[in-house]
């Protein structure tokens, strides 16, 4: 999305995080908040309400 240009990746499949994993670089204070991560299958439906997790971003 706007404003996370150039700062965010994937992480490679062969790291300890997983295949779904992504990297956010040069963290600002406005990326301070809440984000939701979910994996979405577009071949499947519908999408259960349990995937996914919240975590909150706190920046001091």
């Amino acid at each position: 999305g706007e404003g996370y240009e150039g700062r965010v990746s994937r992480v490679g499949p062969n790291s300890n995080y997983g295949s779904a994993s992504l990297n956010l670089t040069n963290i600002r204070e406005s990326d301070q908040g809440w984000y939701e991560c979910k994996v979405v299958f577009l071949n499947r439906s519908p999408n259960s309400p349990k995937n996914g997790t919240w975590f909150k971003l706190d920046v001091h």
